[in-house]
């Protein structure tokens, strides 16, 4: 069986809003533009390249500013083909990528000189290229159109197609990816027909799940924070109100996982992966049972369609152990059954967004070969588990969650 990376990115800066670097500038977000533009330009990609190749090589400081030139220069590559090219160095050749596109026309952050469009069909003439490499995700957000829109817009790229011939065929994107922090929440009416599709049809919803990465930027609306629901949302006590201006701890209310209950109990067929686990920091500092790594778990335990997979989140070895445990971690199913919660767990990286902790190919290596170098003192059957716990992350879990009634891994 090849092997599975589900959770990437390849998104390049032609892709990124103008003020896309805000997101991490802080109070300094007004030099978000020019930061962008100096890096994009060669100079800034020869300094960037430089610093990338100094990690682990001096001071801690220095250190740190090599894996953010590292990121910065993955991210500023001219094209899409570029970021993918670039990660393939890091696998065997049949390895296989769910690339997850981003919409990011509606964070506030300005526009990108490619578009959302562009960057769609830049990875429709990619996927031609890389057909069985490259999975994409098709990004979809509710303020792209009305539900039937939004809902034609899916189908136009997810689905099947007839060819001249008289065949059918998958079209190019396999699966949905959601990323509530730019602004909505995943309940928004305007997704219903998306969220009807996916279930109807086995399709794969990709989201975010981690207090971190990128976030609307703009002044959030009343509209925005209360949408007419597809289902209305019970037992969430949000820490705050929003205010006017989008930051990372505002938008986290979009992201909540117990966002989603109402929708898998309307929707039992949904398969949705939360990704990230939460995040490291979730699993590492939860406080009775109540961190987004606790509600990740109990929508699995609740839900039978719901996965989860490691990306960014293997960057932080402290977490390795806690991942096992969930991966052995059986849950009652049925009249007297269980069911193993190891069946819905993936394996992921988050390239290139991990650069900024670590590179890909250390990443693509540190966590499958700890699971496989037999610890002191553990049994054969003990390192078999651990074995086998790799084969299904990277190999038996991806299929059946990217499996639908339009393809076939």
């Amino acid at each position: 069986m090849p092997f599975y990376n589900c959770h990437i990115h390849i998104f390049s800066a032609q892709c990124a809003p103008k003020r896309f670097l805000e997101v991490g500038l802080g109070n300094f977000g007004f030099l978000a533009g020019p930061v962008k533009s100096t890096l994009e330009t060669t100079l800034g990609r020869k300094i960037t390249g430089l610093l990338s190749r100094l990690s682990g090589k001096s001071s801690s400081r220095l250190n740190t500013a090599a894996r953010y030139a590292s990121f910065a220069s993955v991210g500023t590559m001219s094209t899409q083909e570029m970021v993918f090219s670039n990660i393939l160095r890091f696998y065997p050749a049949e390895a296989r990528f769910v690339v997850l596109s981003l919409n990011m026309d509606y964070m506030g952050a300005g526009e990108s000189d490619l578009t959302f469009q562009g960057q769609v069909d830049q990875i429709i003439e990619l996927r031609k290229k890389y057909p069985d490499q490259l999975l994409p995700f098709l990004s979809v957000d509710p303020r792209m159109g009305s539900a039937r829109e939004i809902g034609m817009f899916a189908k136009k790229y997810v689905g099947l197609e007839q060819l001249p011939d008289g065949t059918m065929a998958s079209r190019p994107f396999v699966g949905i990816k959601l990323y509530p922090a730019l602004g909505f929440f995943p309940f928004d009416g305007r997704l219903s027909e998306v969220i009807q599709y996916c279930s109807d049809n086995d399709l794969p919803i990709m989201t975010h799940c981690t207090p971190s990465g990128a976030f609307y930027v703009g002044k959030i609306s009343a509209a925005m924070g209360s949408p007419a629901p597809i289902c209305q949302p019970t037992n969430i006590q949000y820490p705050h109100q929003f205010t006017n201006k989008g930051n990372n701890t505002e938008t986290d209310v979009f992201l909540y996982p117990k966002n989603w209950e109402c929708l898998l109990a309307t929707y039992p067929k949904l398969k949705v992966c939360f990704a990230h686990m939460g995040g490291s920091n979730m699993m590492l500092q939860r406080h009775d049972g109540n961190s987004w790594f606790d509600d990740v778990k109990h929508l699995m335990t609740t839900y039978e369609n719901v996965y989860t997979d490691i990306s960014y989140t293997l960057s932080d070895s402290d977490t390795w152990e806690m991942i096992v445990d969930l991966c052995k971690t059986n849950v009652p199913y049925g009249a007297g059954q269980t069911r193993s919660l190891g069946d819905r767990v993936l394996f992921g990286t988050d390239y290139f967004m991990t650069e900024q902790e670590d590179s890909e190919k250390n990443l693509a290596q540190k966590f499958p070969n700890w699971l496989l170098t037999p610890g002191k003192g553990m049994s054969t059957a003990e390192a078999n588990e651990r074995r086998e716990i790799l084969r299904k992350l990277t190999e038996e879990n991806p299929v059946r969650y990217l499996s639908s009634q339009f393809f076939t891994p």
